[in-house]
Formats: structure tokens, C-alpha cells, sequence
């Protein structure tokens, strides 16, 4: 298959090298190893190539891996629409997909442990239990072999211009949790933030009937492409900051611990999800921006990530491609008073 580049993934590399697109230094591919000879089980190798426009090819590496798909425990699957890296578009977007347990476990057929996610929201359970003869061709004798297939309808209009990322959660009857599917896609819409509606079992406020759970994520603050420095006279706020680990949104918070310098650190790995909880909300004039600081100055926040301007809510579901210490500031505004949040996020 063909990897995807992903705009802003590598600034290490970017900075190390002057060259045209280094900013697209990163790339990415998911492999569904379901899918390699045998189902996935047995041992393979991987080579990546590169391919200039004039058709010089280069090895990038090699690797050898074992699988052992005959003893997984936990629901795999894919995302076929949208494209890695294509592009969506309309207020009735289609997300197709589909997902398997492992026998003798079984996925129940109403939708309700599916989750999919954009930008790292919870915001909708797919529509299950739908047949495609392939799937049911290459996976026969499993609990849900003839309606392996599921489908999310989502308006991409309310979301910002660029890079994006979507992903499914899905759980069997035993329990078990996986994340599918994670891709990146691109929306060209003339609006600079996201609006999106939790899901209703997601949301506390929509939980104890206070209505829809509208999120509004933070435009791209006013010191982007400034250097660093320029928000170190902003003082460290001694706020606070919880983070939540994984697809379930009941799962349990944690305190993050600050280092002698003031930076929280919080560890992930590539498709991996957190969330972290900055402060209170801020109402009026005041909120959130962030940042992720990139050899020295400030840009916006990487693809797939989502901060909420109001309530100081920040999401990351890391996509392919993303690797090694990402360093982030946010910036939280209460009547005019300013505090700064710094995080160092090491994705392995």
C-alpha cells in the first residue's frame, strides 16, 4: 500500500533538513494484519520505498515481524471511507466501515459499545449489523460475519479547514476494547474552528439532561509563527491538569504530575487516545488556545488534535506518522489575566 505524509508530524526532521515538503517529512501506513497471508498469522517482512517524480527509488528500511492473529482476544477491523488521506466534504458525509470479534465473542448487532471519534471527540455510534459479501467471504463462522459492516453519517461543514482524523472504538460482549481504523482526511471549508456534539453517553452535561454537548474548538491563537519566548512572560499556571486514557469515557482521571521546570508530561503511542482536562471552563472573552512549539516558534496544534475553547478539554488521537516529544503550550485567559500550561507529549 501507499503511506500517507502528514503535514507537520516530524518537526525534528524538518528542522535537520532545508528541503522543499520537509514540512511533509512524516509519513504513515496502517497495516490491518488480518489481511497479510495466512490471516496474519506467521512471520513477514516489511519494506518501505520512497519514489521521487523522476523515478529514483530508495530503501527506506526494512522490518521483520510475527503475528499472531490466531490468538487475539480483542475486535480488529477497518475504516474503508474516507480514503487515508482523502478528502470529505457535504453536510451528509458517509463514514463506512467494518469490525469483527474474535470467536466466540460477538459484537452486539444495536451499535451500542461503537464509537467513532474525529479529532480524538466521541461524537456518534455507527449504524451496525449491515452484510458485505467480501467480508463475509474472508471472515466466515464468526458471531458477526454477515453484518460485519457499519456506517456514520457526519457534517463535515462543521469542521475546520485542513487535516483531520477519524477512528472507531469497538467493543465485543466480553469487554474488549480496540481502536480501528485511525486515518487522516482533509476538509476544504472557509471556517477556522470545529464544532462538534459529543455523543449523548459521552456527555455529562447531556447525561443529566442539559441538551446537546456542543464543543467549539480554539482558532489558531494570535501568537502562532511567533517565537517561544514570546509567551514566557505569561506565568505557569499551578491549575489542576487530569488526563484520561483510552475509548471509555468513564474511565478514571489522573492527576498529572508537573517536573521541577513546570512541564507535564503525558506518554502515548501512535492511534493511542487521551484527554486532558487544563483547568475550569472560561466564559465571557476569555478561553483556550494552544500550541505546539516547532524549532523555536509556535504553530498550530498537530492534525487530529481538538481543543475546546470554553471548557480547556484538549483531545489527541496521534495518527500514523507522529513520533518522538511533542512540546505544547496553552495558553488559559481569565478576565484578562493570562496563565500559561506547558505539556511535553512522548509518542512512542
Amino acid at each position: 500500500g501507499r503511506a500517507v505524509p502528514v503535514d507537520g508530524a516530524r518537526p525534528d526532521v524538518a528542522a535537520t533538513y532545508a528541503q522543499p515538503f520537509n514540512y511533509q517529512a512524516g509519513w504513515g501506513y496502517m497495516l490491518l494484519t488480518n489481511m497479510l497471508p495466512n490471516q496474519g498469522n506467521g512471520t513477514f517482512a516489511l519494506h518501505a520505498y520512497a519514489e521521487d517524480h523522476e523515478g529514483r527509488t530508495t530503501l527506506l528500511g526494512s522490518r521483520t515481524m510475527t503475528c499472531d492473529n490466531a490468538g487475539a482476544v480483542k475486535p480488529f477491523g477497518a475504516i474503508d471511507t474516507p480514503d487515508q488521506g482523502g478528502t470529505a466534504s457535504g453536510t451528509s458525509y458517509t463514514n463506512f466501515g467494518w469490525t469483527l470479534a474474535q470467536n466466540p465473542h460477538q459484537i452486539p448487532t444495536d451499535g451500542s459499545t461503537l464509537m467513532v471519534f474525529i479529532d480524538g471527540v466521541p461524537v456518534g455510534r455507527p449504524t451496525y449489523n449491515q452484510f458485505r459479501g467480501d467480508i463475509a467471504a474472508l471472515f466466515p463462522g464468526r458471531a458477526n460475519s454477515n453484518g460485519a459492516i457499519g456506517y456514520f453519517q457526519f457534517d463535515t461543514t462543521r469542521l475546520s479547514n485542513g487535516v483531520h482524523t477519524i477512528a472507531w472504538a469497538v467493543g465485543d460482549n466480553a469487554g474488549n476494547v480496540e481502536g480501528i481504523g485511525s486515518r487522516y482526511f482533509t476538509v476544504m471549508n472557509s471556517t477556522s474552528a470545529s464544532a462538534l456534539t459529543l455523543e449523548a453517553t459521552s456527555s455529562f452535561l447531556s447525561m443529566s439532561g442539559g441538551g446537546a454537548d456542543l464543543r467549539e474548538s480554539a482558532n489558531s491563537g494570535s501568537a502562532t509563527w511567533q517565537p517561544a519566548s514570546s509567551l514566557e512572560a505569561d506565568p505557569l499556571s499551578s491549575v489542576p491538569v487530569y488526563r484520561r486514557d483510552g475509548f471509555d469515557p468513564s474511565a478514571a482521571l489522573h492527576l498529572v504530575e508537573a517536573d521541577s521546570t513546570g512541564v507535564l508530561h503525558v506518554s502515548t503511542q501512535e492511534a493511542g487516545r487521551f484527554a486532558l482536562t487544563l483547568g475550569s471552563p472560561v466564559s465571557g472573552s476569555g478561553g483556550y488556545e494552544g500550541y505546539v512549539v516547532a524549532n523555536g516558534r509556535l504553530e498550530p496544534l498537530p492534525a487530529g488534535a481538538f481543543l475546546d475553547r470554553h471548557s480547556g478539554d484538549f483531545f489527541w488521537q496521534p495518527g500514523v506518522g507522529f513520533s518522538g516529544t511533542y512540546d505544547l503550550v496553552f495558553i488559559r485567559t481569565t478576565n484578562d489575566a493570562r496563565e500559561r500550561i506547558r505539556v511535553a507529549v512522548q509518542i512512542n
